[in-house]
């Protein structure tokens, strides 16, 4: 059917972004062209999009720690009711990091002065699904698509005051994704896997932003640490002591794209 060929047919290889000329098609009679042409028909009725987002929960804030010398809160953007429908078209938000602020207000609300953007997560926009078989055929393309990450690595954490604080890196399933963001707990035990989604490496390119300083802990105790807000999306990663992080990060290399069954991104019109 045509659920199966798509999953079937989501294999990683190294490609490029693709133009809307390569997946038109040029009306080959050829059978495997044709199966080639079907899976990628069910994948362009899924398009994708960064958006800014205003629904957070806010984890984590240095309220907790009487001796702070700097403010800054952690919040975790709020996708709960992420999965709608619109004028027939099925939506769905996908968190792929957690941000954070200096001060209390909310990320969308705080915005940063030195490059005054929104707090951006990606929509997924099903433009084919329909009814309980859409909707597994949904999941099936975005778990493939997005996965999960496997496990979780403890980077850092803050346990002086009421509320404690853990940073956690995610851990994808394989070499060809990406973890864009630290997702963060107030409890030792590691988050669960479908917090956050992990992205195609050749979706992205590694981002020209310099890490942003959120939050020192000097005047605390215990290890020190320091969080940063990282890249466009604003993604929030913590790491010991107080100097900005040294790995790369990614930005998206589109805003607004669709998908082929290879994963070649289709910059959307």
């Amino acid at each position: 059917g045509e659920d199966d060929l798509t999953t079937e047919r989501i294999v990683i290889s190294q490609k490029q972004i693709a133009e809307l000329s390569e997946v038109d098609g040029d009306g080959s009679s050829d059978d495997k062209y044709k199966n080639e042409q079907a899976s990628i028909e069910v994948l362009r009725d899924i398009k994708f999009k960064l958006v800014d987002h205003v629904y957070f929960v806010r984890i984590w804030s240095t309220r907790s720690i009487k001796s702070v010398v700097n403010t800054a809160s952690v919040w975790k953007p709020d996708t709960d009711l992420s999965w709608y429908a619109k004028l027939g078209r099925q939506k769905e938000l996908i968190r792929l990091g957690h941000f954070g602020v200096v001060g209390y207000l909310a990320p969308h609300k705080e915005k940063h002065a030195s490059h005054n953007s929104m707090p951006q997560i990606l929509q997924m926009t099903d433009m084919g699904a329909m009814g309980i078989s859409g909707a597994s055929r949904h999941k099936n393309i975005l778990n493939k698509l997005l996965p999960h990450p496997v496990r979780f690595h403890l980077v850092w954490s803050k346990v002086q005051g009421k509320q404690p604080l853990f940073a956690w890196e995610a851990i994808p399933p394989s070499n060809d994704f990406v973890a864009l963001g630290h997702v963060f707990t107030n409890a030792s035990a590691p988050p669960v896997l479908r917090d956050i989604r992990c992205v195609p490496k050749h979706w992205l390119t590694i981002s020209n932003t310099v890490p942003r300083l959120v939050w020192t802990d000097v005047g605390t105790v215990g290890r020190s640490g320091s969080l940063w807000s990282v890249s466009t999306m604003n993604h929030l990663v913590a790491v010991e002591g107080h100097n900005p992080p040294q790995r790369d990060f990614y930005d998206f290399r589109c805003k607004n794209f669709f998908c082929t069954s290879d994963f070649r991104m289709v910059p959307a019109t």
